[in-house]
């Protein structure tokens, strides 16, 4: 599993996203994909074929799940993250800049961590 399906997948599953319909998977593999391509936001058409592709099945299968994932999820941890309920392009958009966000500030407090606990050592050391 990319380093990008473990982020999202763990997002999702923190915010009580239901992981036994097929919708979890199509909705991970689509915000990975916006994720990678941060300047192509209005891609949701495309997105909808490649994913159909890559499941093998058709994009009104893909967006129909999607659809039925936010309407299962809502109510159940959703109402957390969106005021009211979302559109499929609003809510995948959302979701990928939400675990950018997430992981970017997540990295750098890893950095302020070590560049800390460096300082303390060498205040240890050399004090």
């Amino acid at each position: 599993m990319s380093m990008n399906n473990l982020l999202v997948s763990q997002f999702l599953i923190k915010y009580n996203c239901p992981t036994n319909v097929k919708g979890f998977y199509y909705l991970r593999d689509g915000i990975r994909k916006i994720m990678h391509c941060i300047n192509c936001r209005d891609i949701h058409k495309i997105l909808y074929l490649d994913l159909a592709k890559e499941h093998k099945t058709n994009n009104h299968s893909v967006e129909r799940c999607i659809r039925t994932i936010i309407n299962s999820w809502w109510g159940n941890g959703l109402e957390y993250l969106f005021v009211e309920k979302p559109k499929p392009k609003e809510f995948l958009t959302t979701l990928a800049e939400l675990i950018t966000y997430q992981n970017t500030l997540t990295t750098e407090n890893k950095a302020h961590v070590s560049l800390d606990s460096e300082l303390s050592t060498y205040d240890i050391l050399f004090g």
